[in-house]
């Protein structure tokens, strides 16, 4: 049986967010990792590979999830809804992905109704409390633009990797990643609110300039004065 073939921005996402360790770690879940968050029976403590290997690592393990991805999904998918959906599914396992709300929309066939599920996905419970973690944030906010069609990878790039103590990685399903926050829509709305002044913010900045800098001009030349002769002798 032939492999489903990843597309190439599902791996661009996931190398982003998972980043690159050539040497064996332990996750704070205490699950040994190594290359871009890959793991299994085959990674050893002290265990050293090259690039190389990483790439073959992640293209055998991404090969497996699309086809995990495949066999759940019940709809036609483009490339980047698959590429959405392989990477949540390579960060929380597919049985997060299997007893989602998200899955049971996308099979209903409401895709609009699917990219606020991304962002439900954003706890993780570190230390034995559960909290949201930004690099979770960030992943999930791109997977959703992705879904939406939206794949540009330099964007995606131009995101701070995740360092947030919890590796994005598949161990994160041991992290027992959970349900959580929609803050992107928030920022949305908070920026819908503020367009309306903007212009005139813009026009007020422009018209007082002028002034503001006659003002700075004023209040340099003044001091220099008061600074050169303050200390001169006074005549009798």
């Amino acid at each position: 049986m032939l492999t489903p073939e990843v597309p190439e921005q599902c791996t661009n996402l996931v190398k982003h967010f998972e980043g690159l360790k050539l040497e064996a770690y332990r996750c704070p879940a205490g699950v040994l990792t190594i290359g871009w968050g890959h793991t299994g029976p085959d990674v050893r403590g002290g265990q050293s590979i090259t690039r190389l290997q990483a790439e073959q690592l992640l293209s055998e393990d991404l090969e497996k999830t699309c086809q995990q991805v495949r066999g759940l999904v019940n709809v036609p998918l483009s490339d980047d809804k698959l590429s959405a959906l392989t990477s949540f599914t390579f960060n929380l396992g597919a049985g997060a992905l299997k007893k989602s709300t998200l899955l049971k929309k996308l099979n209903a066939n409401r895709f609009e109704d699917v990219p606020p599920e991304f962002m439900k996905w954003c706890k993780a419970t570190v230390n034995g409390k559960l909290v949201v973690l930004n690099g979770l944030l960030r992943r999930r906010s791109a997977e959703a633009e992705m879904f939406s069609g939206k794949n540009d990878i330099p964007m995606v790039q131009a995101v701070a990797e995740p360092r947030d103590g919890v590796s994005a990685s598949p161990k994160t399903r041991s992290i027992q990643v959970t349900s959580g926050v929609g803050a992107v829509a928030v920022i949305g709305t908070v920026a819908q609110q503020l367009e309306p002044i903007l212009p005139v913010a813009q026009n007020l900045i422009a018209i007082l300039s002028p002034w503001v800098l006659g003002v700075v001009v004023l209040a340099v030349v003044a001091y220099f004065l008061y600074t050169k002769f303050k200390h001169e002798p006074t005549s009798v």
